[in-house]
């Protein structure tokens, strides 16, 4: 999973956050080692990542990220 931030505004006055990359072939593999579904894997790795584009790092934010990703894993999946 790679995530772009971007915080652009568009000329509509929308907000571009930024995109998140996931490699299906990646997620399958991983998937498969975690004994769950693909769906749920691209579900995760997208949580995670949209976590990223809203400015969010492992270095800094770690505990925070942590928290988020499990309560967004619990309310959505």
């Amino acid at each position: 999973m790679l995530s772009f931030p971007a915080h652009d505004r568009l000329p509509n006055g929308t907000v571009h956050l930024g995109d998140v990359a996931i490699s299906l072939e990646t997620a399958a593999r991983q998937a498969e080692a975690a004994g769950h579904s693909l769906e749920r894997e691209l579900c995760l790795l997208l949580i995670h990542g949209a976590l990223h584009v809203c400015g969010f790092d492992h270095e800094q934010d770690q505990g925070e990220m942590e928290a988020l990703e499990a309560q967004l894993r619990e309310e959505l999946l």
